[in-house]
């Protein structure tokens, strides 16, 4: 073969391998672009997705609301309002047959002093509602991996007119002493941060404000605490915000940006704000971390650790969803190598009362769009405190424009007709 025609091929076959990276490098090129999309909330489909997931979240804590009552133990309504979500996002419809939805985190009741991560075993805990009680609600719900949590606290009420409620002034209908500060703190704290979700704002304002806002009604914002940026398929994205100023406690700082997507987490009580973890309450909720390898020895730890890998991968889970007996003797060998976390249950001191509020909100470039959170009256309050702060004042006061989503989702649908 002559050497020209050596040369002839050896250059024909670089150029093919050439073109080969090329459109390699452009299929991974339009593989991220797809999966950008599959989260970008100017889309249509995916604002459609997170208005759907947080209309089930706010669907399951109304029903929650409604339902706590003496003739029902926390627990069976845990796992009713768990099973709730899934029966309703099974509704939801999408050419994609393969599309996941369902839990993001499941469903915790905690009562009074109780700050988180209660979602006991039916059967283990027959703990149920008392009138007075203060209970806090929490769930998550994703459509397609997108994700919208929220929680709310109320007061457990009486059908019976007789029945006294302590926390209620007879009178006027209000709620009044230290349960009224500290759920008066939370609602203005989370109508505060509204004003703040806006591009050039950073994540250390919202921190410092709840301290002000906590200060006025003289409780405390609850260590440990953080607002996490949700992604999709990640409940608990890298960027945060501190629900609690604390030496103990660094983040990096963060501005806010249009396309982000908040849980704002606010947890305030009438203690310390240190909570401690309960020494006889089993936690029942776990999370397996990505990228940990380990070669379990027990097979019943291999057994329970696959099948999380396949029922759980990414979203935090309830232990009621595997055998127990099995799971028992797994979990210690999973956590001891770090294979997953648990969420352990917090609390306060008996005596004192803690309240949550949280909500998800989407940063667009026409404003906050907040897809659930309860609203509270704060004219059935009756705190003996009241918000003094200028600085918070002067933010309460600027008028605040929600977006529309479902509009602007409607006009770019039509622009691509």
């Amino acid at each position: 073969m002559s050497k020209s025609l050596k040369d002839l091929k050896a250059k024909l076959a670089m150029e093919e391998e050439q073109q080969y990276e090329e459109e390699a490098e452009m299929t991974e090129e339009q593989m991220m672009e797809e999966e950008r999309l599959k989260s970008d909330i100017t889309e249509p489909l995916v604002m459609e997705k997170y208005k759907e997931a947080g209309r089930i979240c706010n669907l399951v804590i109304d029903f929650v609301m409604k339902t706590a009552s003496s003739t029902i133990t926390v627990a069976e309504l845990c796992q009713q309002a768990d099973k709730m979500i899934v029966d309703l996002c099974a509704q939801y419809r999408s050419k994609d047959k393969a599309m996941e939805k369902g839990v993001a985190f499941p469903t915790c009741i905690s009562l009074n002093h109780v700050v988180g991560h209660y979602s006991p075993v039916v059967g283990a805990d027959n703990t149920s509602f008392k009138v007075g009680d203060l209970v806090k609600v929490d769930c998550g719900v994703h459509i397609d991996g997108l994700i919208a949590v929220g929680a709310h606290s109320f007061i457990v009420q009486s059908t019976d007119s007789t029945v006294d409620n302590i926390h209620i002034n007879s009178s006027n209908n209000k709620i009044k002493g230290r349960v009224a500060d500290v759920m008066a703190a939370c609602q203005v704290a989370a109508e505060a941060s509204l004003r703040l979700l806006r591009p050039g704002n950073k994540n250390y304002q919202v921190s410092e404000m709840f301290h002000k806002v906590s200060q006025d009604y003289h409780v405390q914002c609850v260590q440990g605490v953080l607002s996490h940026q949700l992604q999709r398929f990640n409940i608990d994205g890298e960027k945060v915000i501190l629900n609690r100023i604390d030496p103990e406690h660094k983040v990096a700082e963060v501005e806010f940006q249009i396309g982000d997507v908040w849980a704002i987490d606010i947890v305030m009580s009438t203690s310390d704000g240190r909570p401690r973890e309960t020494g006889d309450e089993r936690t029942t909720i776990y999370k397996k971390l990505q990228q940990r390898n380990y070669s379990l020895k027990m097979q019943a730890s291999r057994q329970i650790y696959n099948d999380i890998s396949k029922q759980y991968p990414v979203f935090p889970f309830h232990c009621r969803s595997f055998d127990q007996k099995l799971l028992k003797m797994a979990l210690r060998e999973c956590l001891q190598h770090e294979l997953i976390i648990p969420y352990p249950i917090l609390q306060e001191r008996e005596s004192e009362f803690v309240s949550h509020m949280k909500m998800t909100v989407l940063i667009t470039d026409k404003g906050p769009v907040r897809i659930t959170g309860q609203n509270y009256d704060l004219n059935k309050f009756e705190s003996q405190y009241k918000l003094d702060n200028s600085d918070v004042k002067l933010l309460l006061s600027q008028s605040i424009k929600f977006a529309d989503a479902s509009a602007d989702a409607d006009k770019k649908k039509k622009k691509k007709k």
